[in-house]
């Protein structure tokens, strides 16, 4: 499965080639390409729903994946509109009624050749209301529980599902987190603050997340069963990654901060994989999977280096797999994409724009967790 984002309006050409460029990729690997619908800077959500501007758009989507159909796309197309819906960090969020509309857009022009996937985000700190503007909140559609309070007694789902006839899959972005605030620096076994931000993911977390379980998080609704089972729409993890802030953009100083380390860069790699690898077990899961045959299609890994607000400015690295990274510099294409019965899983994000430039030790790192990731999967899921 290769995911791009592609931004409204969709017939700009820059647009089109990505999605086409893409689409070549998983032609090659006989993969899925998912199409993860979002609004242009400046787009408002009213305005595109009640211009035909979405619509427009899911109709270009929707012949382009036709078009790749006929052309050998075997593995089909996804789209997957307005991500993270419930969030405050997008203009489109906490608009349930107008984000309902737009599915109901994308059913209009759909075809045989797209399925279509409603991925909220986790529901743990909704409704979110430190990270955006209050503007778009209506409180008689998200107040659930008729309490006159939007806060987190209110179903962070439920107000924005289509229906069972909008949507092919469900789905939400689960990321492993350090515990708030994420810019605390980490101590080391001898006390000393780490020169990285990060800490590796509790045991059964993405699993208790997705079921309702985890604990201090026991208000979250049980995703699986009410949209998974209740509806019997197949689950697609459509982001995920682990939480760390490499030393290069650390608040103590980088490597400067580990001068009285012993083969300071082995630390830190050691640290990384440590981290990544506790959420990359439980997300790549063989027994997961099989234990819920025929219910888990698809797992995406977020692999971008990008910027965050909560740690502003330094970067957030959540690459594993590194196949736009390591591309760049090798000529490679996106690498990652490793099929276990109907399951795929795949490790692609495909705005380059987003990836950090890798030099020296930070490439050396990227290499190595990317094969120890490799190494995972692999023995998760021998080739048939």
């Amino acid at each position: 499965l290769f995911n791009v984002y592609a931004s409204v309006p969709i017939d700009a050409e820059d647009s089109k080639r990505l999605i086409a460029d893409f689409h070549a990729a998983a032609r090659r690997r006989n993969a899925t390409l998912m199409v993860t619908v979002e609004l242009a800077d400046g787009q408002q959500l009213d305005d595109a729903v009640a211009t035909g501007t979405l619509a427009s758009a899911f109709g270009a989507i929707a012949k382009l994946c036709q078009d790749f159909s006929k052309r050998g796309l075997t593995g089909g197309c996804i789209i997957r509109p307005l991500p993270e819906m419930n969030g405050s960090w997008f203009t489109w969020g906490r608009q349930p009624s107008l984000a309902k509309q737009a599915f109901q857009q994308l059913s209009a022009v759909r075809n045989d050749a797209t399925k279509v996937l409603w991925a909220p985000n986790y529901g743990a700190g909704y409704p979110f209301n430190d990270k955006g503007s209050q503007d778009a909140i209506s409180l008689e559609q998200l107040d659930v529980n008729g309490d006159g309070v939007l806060d987190a007694q209110d179903d962070p789902y439920a107000p924005y599902f289509p229906g069972p006839e909008h949507c092919d899959f469900v789905g939400l972005s689960l990321y492993s987190y350090p515990p708030w605030p994420w810019s605390d620096p980490v101590r080391m076994h001898d006390n000393k603050l780490a020169p990285w931000l990060g800490v590796e993911a509790r045991p059964n977390a993405m699993q208790d997340k997705i079921f309702g379980q985890y604990p201090g998080e026991m208000h979250v609704p049980n995703f699986w069963d009410a949209y998974v089972l209740r509806y019997d729409k197949p689950f697609v993890l459509a982001e995920t990654a682990s939480f760390f802030v490499a030393p290069e953009h650390s608040p103590t100083g980088g490597f400067r901060g580990m001068h009285f380390v012993k083969n300071a860069s082995d630390v830190v790699l050691s640290a990384e994989l440590a981290i990544k690898s506790s959420w990359w077990r439980q997300v790549f899961n063989a027994s997961f999977c099989e234990e819920h045959a025929g219910k888990v299609h698809a797992m995406v890994w977020f692999d971008v280096a990008k910027a965050e607000w909560e740690v502003s400015p330094r970067v957030v690295d959540w690459r594993a797999w590194y196949g736009g990274a390591l591309q760049q510099q090798s000529g490679e294409e996106p690498q990652g994409v490793v099929e276990h019965q109907k399951s795929s899983f795949a490790g692609s994000k495909l705005e380059r724009s987003l990836y950090t430039p890798l030099s020296g030790s930070a490439l050396e790192r990227a290499r190595e967790v990317s094969t120890a990731l490799r190494a995972h999967v692999a023995q998760s899921w021998p080739p048939p």
